[in-house]
């Protein structure tokens, strides 16, 4: 079968991503993981006229071949597959990549968190001389009390801490949002501290962003990621897997532990449905497993029979 167009297999996939009603980060997504899928076509010699769905498996083997992670093959795949069921509702080509499956993703909590006395030495390590001291420390605070994502704190502006009738509120430009739609409230009173002190060093005038560089611009998500990864590595916290994303787990998880609901907690971090908040669940079972009672029971159990027979073997003459 020959696609039904005049157009290129790449003016194809322009037409494709000029019609979808998507956001245009997610447009650029779709563009680069389809330049991917291209041009292994072209290096693996496939007419890229008449490709197969023999094609679109071995486009997964190879895939699967690079060690991606499974969030990260599944978004790969997804591009082709949206692109021939498009290409099959215009009638150019039939859709070959129906019914090719992502793996399986695993359910559960992988990600790494602080534990609390972690969290605690890190902010305590923090000393302040600086502006930019004050900053990360207002900063640190504020994601691992709130549960903020990495781009609502970029996007914070200083009009965004709000004084309520029962306490300060932050006004949040939540992930793929398109506007400041979500207030979350209760801004610990520590936190606020933090914030009013390092707006003070700043010596801020008027409408501006809540944090800034030293050049006086807007953080990024690149900046503020070099910034948390510079504190944990001088508070001796890096390891593999502790980010700055590893402060919203840690809120979260930290929330539930200490017995907060967990709509509650579904509310603070911003989730779209109460079985992403329940993930976090699985990291405390984790953190049971690992410190499993019926292990420690046995074992202190067989120490102290050990310890006996040592002592009754010992008072033998």
């Amino acid at each position: 079968m020959i696609i039904k167009s005049s157009l290129s297999f790449n003016q194809l996939i322009l037409m494709f991503l000029e019609e979808l009603d998507i956001k245009e980060s997610s447009r650029k997504n779709y563009r680069t993981t389809l330049r991917v899928f291209t041009r292994w076509l072209v290096t693996s010699k496939v007419d890229v006229r008449s490709p197969t769905r023999a094609n679109i498996i071995a486009y997964k083997s190879y895939l699967k071949s690079l060690n991606l992670a499974a969030t990260t093959l599944d978004n790969y795949l997804s591009s082709v597959r949206q692109l021939f069921a498009w290409m099959e509702r215009r009638g150019f080509y039939e859709n070959i990549a129906a019914g090719v499956h992502s793996p399986k993703r695993y359910k559960g909590f992988r990600k790494e968190y602080l534990q609390e006395k972690e969290v605690c030495h890190l902010l305590r390590s923090i000393k302040l001389y600086r502006v930019i001291d004050y900053r990360d420390l207002a900063i640190i605070s504020l994601m691992v009390t709130m549960g903020l994502r990495s781009i609502e704190v970029c996007r914070l502006d200083v009009e965004d801490v709000q004084m309520g009738y029962d306490g300060f509120k932050l006004r949040v430009w939540g992930k793929g949002r398109d506007e400041k739609d979500r207030i979350i409230g209760c801004v610990p009173e520590f936190v606020m501290d933090y914030l009013n002190d390092y707006l003070l060093q700043r010596n801020h005038t008027g409408c501006s962003p809540l944090f800034v560089t030293h050049k006086n611009k807007r953080l990024n998500t690149m900046a503020l990621s070099r910034i948390i990864k510079k504190r944990l590595e001088a508070a001796q916290l890096k390891r593999p897997g502790v980010t700055m994303h590893s402060f919203r787990h840690t809120a979260g998880i930290t929330a539930i532990r200490h017995g907060a609901d967990l709509q509650a907690v579904k509310e603070m971090l911003g989730h779209s449905s109460i079985d992403t908040t329940m993930i976090y669940l699985s990291a405390i079972e984790r953190e049971k497993a690992l410190s499993n009672s019926a292990i420690q029971t046995l074992g202190d159990t067989f120490n102290l029979r050990a310890k006996k027979r040592q002592e009754i073997a010992y008072s033998i003459p």
